[in-house]
């Protein structure tokens, strides 16, 4: 023990070796420059291609109205009877609010399909509301519909009037806002601003896989209780 504590104390009174620090530095100088550029260079491409992600939380307030009885028949869908009153209880609602149907109506009302991507070279980005280019209008032939497909193709644009769409071996040269036609399927594209990219990559998703992949994101818990003093469910 005494040895230990003769040979502990040595080592903290042992100056520290300048010089042989600054030699173990100069001969290993390579890595004093790859590592702070790996790291840079791997934040970079986070940053670049990283998808912001958002929870969101709400709180649906369902009355219930006995003067409307009698009114319109419900219907197992109905999404005005969400706000109306007409909802039996509050197992129907939540039943409602996670039904594919309704989810397929929020999709498409807020134009999610289709969806407008970036090309990068590790990764392609989507864009939300701030894509260059947009889907205009687009009419599936029955063809897809019926096999319920997703559609995908590539565009290039060529200049501020003209832009080339690639999808397998098929290669169509458009104008934005003229229709055109591929697969049978028909589309508008509409140019909103000049960006940097030129290069895109557009997916036409079938809105029922759509759906079930947003239902598997969504929570759905009702809160118990009266939180207005009166007879209602709060989902």
């Amino acid at each position: 023990m005494a040895s230990d504590t003769f040979i502990n104390q040595q080592d903290e009174d042992k100056p520290i070796d300048i010089r042989r620090i600054f030699s173990i530095a100069r001969r290993y100088w390579y890595l004093l420059f790859i590592f702070p550029l790996l790291s840079l260079a791997l934040a970079t491409i986070y940053l670049n291609y990283a998808v912001n992600q958002y929870k969101i939380s709400s709180t649906i307030l369902i009355k219930k109205d006995d003067k409307q009885k009698g009114g319109k028949p419900e219907t197992a869908f109905d999404i005005s009877s969400l706000f109306s009153g007409n909802a039996s209880n509050t197992a129907d609602e939540v039943e409602i609010l996670k039904s594919r149907t309704l989810m397929a109506e929020v999709l498409t009302e807020l134009k999610i399909n289709p969806t407008i991507y970036a090309k990068g070279r590790v990764k392609d980005v989507p864009y939300y509301n701030d894509s260059p280019i947009v889907v205009d209008t687009f009419s599936l032939s029955e063809k897809v519909r019926d096999n319920n497909e997703d559609i995908s193709m590539s565009v290039e644009v060529l200049d501020k009037e003209s832009f080339e769409v690639l999808k397998g071996k098929t290669t169509v040269i458009g104008k934005f806002g003229v229709p055109f036609m591929i697969d049978s399927c028909i589309f508008v594209l509409k140019k909103l601003q000049e960006g940097k990219r030129t290069s895109f990559f557009i997916t036409v998703r079938n809105i029922e896989t759509l759906s079930k992949q947003y239902l598997k994101k969504l929570e759905v818990t009702p809160i118990k209780g009266d939180v207005t003093g009166s007879n209602s469910n709060a989902i």
